[in-house]
């Protein structure tokens, strides 16, 4: 684990970036969007700081104008909680 650091110093521009990979729509009654996404290692806004984040997969929606989901470390338990939340069953 890296330590926390401040916005514009040295290491800070090895920011993780977020790559989408699947998204959906769930059933009635809450009809949500789901997405998952692929996050390289790298700093991340932590607050008024950056926090180190290893490689992760993330399943998110929006609700009541707020963010929410769930991190995994591996792809698959990221699709079967994503596919979960559809409602669907995959192969």
């Amino acid at each position: 684990m890296r330590t926390p650091i401040e916005y514009g110093s040295e290491g800070s521009q090895n920011t993780a970036k977020k790559r989408l990979v699947l998204e959906g729509k769930g059933l009635a009654p809450l009809n949500r969007d789901y997405k998952l996404f692929a996050i390289s290692e790298g700093y991340e806004p932590a607050g008024s700081m950056l926090r180190w984040t290893d490689a992760v997969y993330s399943v998110e929606f929006y609700f009541d104008g707020a963010r929410h989901g769930k991190r995994f470390k591996s792809y698959d338990k990221a699709r079967d909680e994503f596919y979960r939340l559809l409602n669907l069953k995959h192969g």
